[in-house]
């Protein structure tokens, strides 16, 4: 007994008769029209003026004239001055919060544990 019930034009051997003309119908229209466009392209860019270049020679810079004085040069800057006494530090002043800290107080112990136990 057939589990699935298809109809005439479900069965995938009806289905193929007229799915693959479909599929080569679609298929030869997209390759034609991509032939034509490779053929005969609807518009070509227009043609661009070539671009003339030329070489420009600079007159050599005037030398500078001779009433005014060279410009300063700037003067060296000072050596660094090494010190060779290390710095005394003097130890920081401790707040008075941590000079008088309490004393922790110690965690609670179980009821169980705080007796004692006997010996045997």
């Amino acid at each position: 007994m057939n589990v699935l019930h298809t109809t005439p034009l479900e069965h995938p051997w009806r289905r193929l008769v007229w799915e693959v003309p479909v599929a080569l119908a679609v298929t030869g229209l997209a390759l034609s029209g991509l032939a034509s466009f490779l053929i005969n392209p609807m518009a070509s860019p227009p043609e661009e003026k070539p671009l003339v270049a030329q070489l420009i020679k600079l007159p050599p810079p005037k030398p500078p004239a001779v009433d005014q004085p060279a410009p300063a040069r700037p003067s060296p800057p000072e050596p660094v001055k090494h010190h060779t006494e290390p710095k005394k530090i003097s130890k920081p002043a401790i707040h008075k919060l941590q000079q008088a800290q309490p004393a922790r107080p110690e965690p609670p112990v179980h009821p169980r544990e705080a007796e004692p136990k006997p010996e045997a």
